[in-house]
């Protein structure tokens, strides 16, 4: 998995996958702290620009979309995985390159 910043797209393998913006943002964070856990408030403030306010249903949701993107099998993630009660982690399964 490529991640091209200027074009803020995702080249797997030879299919290029387009996403939004928050999706991207979401997505290069994550990167940045790969194989790391990122706290959905962290993730939250960073993409979003301000804090939650316990509203995490937004973060899980453009990941939802993210990992639908993303993963060969959506339902059962191995990329973009939830580490309960914490937030997300990217799992370098792959050499990820930026």
């Amino acid at each position: 998995m490529t991640l091209d910043y200027y074009a803020q797209i995702v080249i797997m393998v030879s299919e290029t996958i387009f996403l939004s913006k928050k999706e991207f943002s979401l997505l290069s964070y994550l990167a940045q702290n790969v194989n790391r856990a990122v706290s959905v408030d962290a993730l939250f403030q960073l993409v979003w620009g301000t804090e939650s306010l316990e509203d995490t249903r937004t973060v899980a949701v453009h990941i939802s979309n993210l990992c639908k993107k993303i993963e060969a099998d959506p339902a059962n993630p191995v990329r973009i995985v939830t580490i309960r009660g914490t937030g997300y982690m990217l799992v370098a399964k792959d050499a990820l390159q930026a």
